[in-house]
């Protein structure tokens, strides 16, 4: 066993002399671990850069997009009456429009009990939708009657509720208290508004039980016919919504929200004023695409400024960054500054390049947005300002191409994975190379030890010899005197 202390005999500082020559030993495995974390920190580099072309991708995306520029807002005169919203197939333009009645849901509310505990009775319930006319009602041939079972066991006036509400039959039930001694009543409103969904609610008793609920379940009837059997009281009729727009009169809808009588538009009514005409504008909203515009110039700015400080130099201080002197890295950035800049088809009023559109190129390489400008171009040329960033006619637009140059460029076989690539194969190839030196070292070590140890030995022994021989001339001395 190798000695690994001072030596015995000696005063030989063995470990002091190993440590120091294997430190020496070491060096390449300290120039490796540079090399190695010199090539980590270029991988989160381009980490940073993906990123950041991942974010300039997204919002040139959403450029691509033709809808993106043929967004709409609008405004209502009397928004207490009558809200709007437009979508991309609108026309700018204003529109009157007179509210003269709201779309209602039919609702119905049973007699009173005493608690919403209280036992009503067990068979079976069913539920029709249809409309009333002449005082007969007519089914909806579109929908089926729906039938609930209740059960004796869950039979009172919550069990009911929550039967009615678990079978999703187009009804909203619910238990109210009206503020009488026996104020709890069962309240039933069909889901959709309008004449055509009239409730014609229908009982039948339990054959097992040889009907003995049908009484009990028989306050739930409700026949809308002049002549029907009315159990249940009627708390609002349906009724269907009627309203004019641009003069146009005697338009009836099922909902009070409406999106096939002005094109775009949806009009989702709120209060009823037969005498009031509302003015509704449609205008395009420059805001938004704007904004969306900025955000891209943004990103592309943010991208630029990261590429950039990534391979800068500083001259003053002789210092490197990450990415100094990375062909890859400027490749990316000339590549998305040179398609920005670039002349594409012309669009029918001209438009072939961003700057046409307040968007340019300053001295920096940075990209400005003139919004008025782009304001401007926005309104006057819609569809032009579309082609330029979406495309038309089969042809990419600035948007569609950006997205797909950076698709490119961040796959795995683009210029950022193929880099990224080859750097993990540079780190795993000096990963083997340093577990060949370390297995290495460690014959080194024991043979420098194996060897300070021998010299150790024969030193001591040397000593030993000079110290018998220095007493033996002594004595010798001695004698002779």
């Amino acid at each position: 066993m190798a000695i690994t202390s001072t030596g015995v005999g000696s005063g030989l500082d063995v470990e002091g002399l190993v440590t120091k020559l294997m430190d020496a030993e070491r060096l390449p495995i300290t120039q490796l671990d540079s090399r190695t974390t010199d090539l980590q920190s270029k991988i989160s580099a381009y980490g940073s850069l993906k990123s950041a072309l991942a974010t300039l991708q997204s919002k040139a995306a959403a450029l691509s997009l033709p809808t993106k520029f043929n967004a709409f807002t609008t405004t209502v005169s009397s928004p207490d009456a009558l809200k709007a919203s437009a979508f991309s197939t609108a026309s700018t333009g204003q529109h009157s429009v007179v509210v003269q009645q709201l779309a209602a849901a039919h609702s119905v509310a049973s007699t009173g009990f005493a608690a919403v505990d209280s036992v009503v009775g067990s068979g079976t319930v069913t539920i029709q939708f249809g409309s009333v006319s002449g005082g007969v009602f007519t089914a909806d041939s579109d929908r089926q009657a729906q039938s609930i079972t209740i059960s004796s066991e869950h039979n009172t006036l919550s069990d009911i509720r929550d039967a009615i509400q678990v079978a999703n039959v187009g009804v909203n039930a619910t238990v109210v208290n009206d503020g009488s001694a026996s104020g709890w009543r069962l309240a039933l409103a069909s889901a959709q508004s309008g004449e055509s969904s009239v409730m014609k609610i229908t009982v039948s008793g339990d054959v097992d039980s040889n009907n003995t609920d049908a009484a009990g379940l028989s306050s739930l009837v409700f026949d809308p016919a002049t002549a029907g059997t009315k159990n249940m009281s009627q708390t609002v009729a349906a009724s269907n919504a009627l309203l004019k727009v641009d003069g146009l009169g005697g338009i009836v809808k099922q909902t009070n929200s409406i999106s096939d009588v002005i094109k775009g538009v949806t009009l989702n009514l709120q209060k009823a004023d037969s005498g009031a005409t509302i003015t509704v504008g449609v205008d395009r909203d420059a805001t938004t695409v704007s904004t969306s515009v900025k955000d891209f110039v943004d990103s592309y700015n943010a991208l630029q400024k990261a590429i950039t400080d990534a391979t800068a130099y500083d001259f003053v201080n002789k210092t490197r960054s990450v990415l100094t002197g990375d062909s890859a890295a400027r490749n990316i950035q000339s590549q998305v500054r040179s398609l920005l800049t670039a002349i594409t088809a012309a669009t029918p009023n001209g438009f072939s390049n961003l700057s046409q559109v307040g968007i340019s190129v300053t001295r920096d390489g940075s990209l400005s947005f003139d919004s008025s400008r782009f304001t401007t171009a926005l309104s006057s040329y819609p569809d032009d300002v579309s082609a330029l960033f979406a495309g038309s006619d089969g042809a990419d637009g600035f948007g569609a191409k950006i997205d797909k140059l950076i698709r490119g460029l961040t796959s795995d076989t683009g210029t950022i994975g193929s880099r990224v690539t080859g750097l993990n194969t540079s780190i795993a190839q000096l990963a083997d190379q340093k577990s060949r030196l370390n297995a290495r070292l460690v014959s080194i070590e024991a043979r420098y030890r194996q060897q300070f140890n021998s010299l150790d030995v024969l030193i001591s022994s040397m000593k030993q010899t000079s110290n018998f021989l220095t007493q033996q001339l002594s004595t010798t001395n001695n004698n002779t005197g």
